[in-house]
């Protein structure tokens, strides 16, 4: 019978255990939860003491304490605070002599359940079966224990009747119904755990930043995440079910391929697509690449049912990707098609990489000869130090910038160019890119530009000292012409045994020096008077030898190596006699104790390639003539300012300076040129060019010298603005018997020509004057008194009168200064050809 009880407590309990678990899994997260399962537990607890063991009139047994320690050890105080309460209250309403018994059992079954849950359950332990059978065999044995509270006649009684059958069903009871409620209590677990674990999945899924799809083997999307559906444009309703071609998918590639083929081939085989990427569409039909990842998804049976696909946008990457390959694509263009050359090479050791067209059309090498060597075993780098320079600025700097280097070609002609190079980081080495672009051509003009500007300025510096060396003569021709003019007027007018005498004489010379050097003044400034005429200039070489020998010593042997069938040229013979003398001169005081002279002429043609490596020759036919010495010679310095008037290497009072400049001014007014070859040690040779001209040689007849001037009586027209010189001719003229008008200006010699009654036999008159040229005076005069002859005088021929100093046809001249006796000569000789003409 007592077995029986227990049994129905037993089922009882398993009952309770049912009702707990649908409490819990019903309303777990509500904060009465505990509440309603202490009532349950002790709704049960009450149950079964209302259908006890009785032993004895008020004396039961039935499963509360199984009921109340469970509900303690798993639903915490709370729950069994209510279960015990409803005990204690339907125990004592039982009253009787077990009901302390009872109520003991009650609290300390409720005690012991609340002691093993804050230490089993609270610590999230998992409880076994040998676990809950200590738990129930100890608050069984506080039970039997608490038997002894009842009055003394009973207590062995009770102990023979329940004891054995309490300790063995009661645990074992504890066992089943704790082991139910804790797989319950690890289900309910387990179950939340997987529900926070797929929340969590799912919120992940849905806010990921990657688009989530899953489809069927037919390609059906199934699942769509919210950014797929915001990045594709499509909601759930309008993507879910539809096929991935003609919705994200097109239905052709950029090739034409049908894409459903290739879904096909996806869903049968989405191994081979585990990451690939594919152009999608949007669903207002903009491209867009996306990076997949697939995995398929398989049943138990290993077939695959679906395919998960994990996409991310790579259309900013695509579109970079594709920049990208246009640049390299470009750059690569540039670096074959440039006519720079293009060179990469290796930073480490300076081995080249790659070379562009430009490097082996400029460098003369092949691909196959550069790639795999450096700069230093091709000898590329004319000057090491250029070299050196680079490496420099590029550890410095990292980069070089217009660095001019000269460079040795394959065919060893040297070039220049100017480089720029850059040190990068290519495929994990550094490298450095080198661009240089071939300047020798430019170079060279350069050079051919900076010398003709040197020579242009050089032209321009000697016109200026020429110009300043003209004006200086010709106003010292004026007054040297004063001084020679009274000279001589003194030396007729004192007697030959005057004290005076002497004097006058050493004045003369004096004033006939300075005009030998006004006259080398006026011939370096191209402003001496010249009557040139065609000539052979071998004859007059040859006229001049015995002068040169005199003048160069015994010591100097003077060579003559004249031209064969030498060309003619046009030019007054008195130049070539003073070309000559200074040049021997100049080649004598080179020469220290014995030496030679030579002295050569040469036809010589100049064409267009001879002309280029000389800047100042023009093509066509010239005359050579060189002089050649065997003395000092002169460095480059000294050559630079050789021909500048009154510069001298020679010492103090031994030179003037004006030889070599009034050589190179005679040159010039001929249309010639004059080059100078020169090493210090090793001599000097002058050649001058003179133009070829085909006219044949004059022969000029003696002139024959009239020893005594004529006296006159004819009227002449003197007009000069020098008030001295003017004096000086009236003077002159009258004392030779002739009629003098003198006139300081021209409007004052027209005034005097329309006062003169008489003929006017002849004009002399200055040629540049104030107000008026002495050409002009002339044309004005002629239209006053017509028929009269004229002598123009000046310091230098002006362009009225010659052209580059060469007389106009029928024009007199008087070079000033000159001496009584040339005047009277020249104005008796015109006078006299006036009369044989007329």
């Amino acid at each position: 019978m007592i077995i029986i009880d227990l049994t129905y407590n037993l089922a009882l309990l398993v009952a309770l255990s049912v009702v707990s678990g649908f409490i819990r899994q019903r309303w777990k997260h509500v904060w009465w939860s505990d509440l309603l399962q202490g009532m349950v537990f002790g709704g049960a607890a009450v149950i079964g003491m209302l259908r006890p063991l009785v032993l004895a009139p008020g004396l039961i047994f039935d499963g509360r304490s199984v009921m109340i320690s469970l509900c303690g050890l798993f639903f915490g105080p709370a729950a069994v605070a209510v279960a015990a309460g409803m005990a204690f209250v339907c125990r004592i309403f039982q009253g009787g002599v077990g009901a302390i018994m009872g109520v003991l059992v009650i609290s300390s079954s409720a005690l012991l359940g609340i002691v093993f849950h804050v230490r089993w359950i609270r610590e999230g332990k998992e409880l076994s079966a040998r676990q809950l059978f200590g738990f129930g065999l100890i608050v069984h044995v506080v039970m039997i224990l608490l038997v002894f509270t009842l009055p003394g006649n009973m207590v062995l009684g009770t102990l023979n009747k329940i004891g054995w059958p309490v300790m063995l069903t009661y645990p074992l009871a504890t066992v089943l119904i704790g082991k139910i409620l804790s797989d319950q209590r690890a289900r309910n677990y387990h179950l939340a755990a997987l529900q926070e674990s797929e929340t969590r999945y799912r919120e992940l899924v849905e806010h990921a930043n990657s688009i989530i799809l899953r489809m069927d083997t037919q390609g059906t999307i199934t699942f769509f995440n919210e950014f797929a559906q915001r990045f594709f444009g499509f909601t759930a309703n309008e993507i879910l079910g539809k096929n991935v071609v003609g919705t994200i998918l097109p239905t052709r590639d950029a090739k034409g391929k049908d894409l459903s083929i290739k879904l096909i081939d996806i869903c049968e085989n989405p191994e081979r697509y585990l990451v690939h990427e594919k152009e999608n569409i949007r669903k207002d039909g903009t491209r867009c690449w996306i990076s997949w990842t697939n995995r398929a998804i398989r049943d138990s049976q290993g077939q695959c049912i679906d395919i998960l696909c994990i996409g991310n946008d790579i259309t900013q990457n695509k579109r970079a990707e594709d920049l990208l390959r246009e640049s390299e694509e470009k750059f690569r263009l540039a670096f074959q098609t440039s006519p720079d050359s293009i060179n990469l090479n290796r930073a480490s050791d300076g081995m080249y990489i790659d070379i562009n067209e430009g490097f082996t059309t400029i460098m003369g090498y092949t691909r196959d000869e550069v790639i795999g060597k450096t700069s230093l075993e091709l000898s590329i780098w004319n000057d090491p130090g250029d070299r050196d320079r680079l490496i420099e600025a590029l550890k410095t700097e990292g980069y070089a910038e217009n660095l001019e280097a000269r460079f040795r070609g394959k065919d060893g002609r040297v070039r220049v160019g100017l480089m720029s190079a850059r040190l990068l980081h290519m495929n994990q080495e550094n490298v450095i890119l080198s661009i240089t672009r071939d300047i020798t051509d430019r170079k060279r003009a350069e050079e051919e530009r900076e010398k003709l500007q040197s020579q242009l300025l050089q032209a321009q510096k000697m016109e200026s000292i020429g110009r300043l060396a003209g004006g200086v003569a010709h106003d010292f021709n004026n007054k040297l012409q004063a001084i020679l003019g009274y000279t001589d007027i003194a030396l007729v007018d004192v007697g030959p045994d005057s004290w005076l005498r002497g004097s006058l004489l050493e004045i003369q010379k004096a004033a006939m020096g300075s005009a030998d050097l006004t006259r080398q003044l006026l011939a370096f400034a191209r402003k001496q008077t010249i009557s040139p005429r065609v000539l052979d200039i071998n004859d007059t070489v040859v006229g001049m030898l015995n002068l040169l020998r005199r003048l160069i010593g015994e010591d100097i042997d003077l060579v003559w190596r004249p031209g064969a069938d030498i060309w003619m040229i046009r030019m007054d013979p008195t130049q070539i006699d003073q070309i000559l003398v200074n040049l021997v001169v100049n080649g004598r005081d080179a020469i220290t104790g014995i030496g030679n002279l030579t002295i050569e002429t040469e036809n010589l043609t100049i064409d267009e390639t001879y002309s280029s490596d000389g800047a100042e020759f023009i093509p066509g036919q010239y005359v050579l003539l060189a002089v050649s010495d065997t003395g000092c010679g002169m460095s480059k310095a000294v050559q630079e300012t050789l021909f500048e008037p009154f510069f001298t290497t020679k010492e103090l009072g031994k030179g003037t300076g004006l030889g070599l400049s009034t050589v190179y001014g005679i040159v010039k007014q001929n249309e010639g040129f004059i080059n100078v070859y020169s090493e210090p040690g090793s001599g000097t040779t002058f050649r001058i060019y003179l133009p070829r001209v085909q006219t044949p040689a004059v022969v000029c007849n003696p002139t024959v010298i009239q020893q005594t001037p004529v006296q006159g009586n004819e009227t002449i027209l003197l007009v000069e603005d020098d008030e001295m010189i003017l004096d000086f001719g009236r003077i002159i003229l009258e004392r030779y018997g002739y009629t003098v008008l003198s006139a300081p200006t021209p409007d004052s010699a027209i005034c005097l020509a329309n006062g003169c009654t008489g003929p006017i036999h002849l004009l002399i008159t200055d040629v540049v004057m104030p107000g008026m040229n002495g050409k002009d005076l002339k044309e004005k005069l002629q239209a006053i008194k017509p028929g009269f002859k004229c002598i123009f005088m000046s310091g230098y021929t002006a362009n009225v009168i010659a052209h580059h100093g060469v007389l106009d046809e029928g024009i007199h001249f008087l070079q000033k200064p000159f001496s009584v006796k040339t005047l009277a000569e020249k104005v008796r000789e015109i006078l006299d050809d006036a009369v044989a003409g007329g």
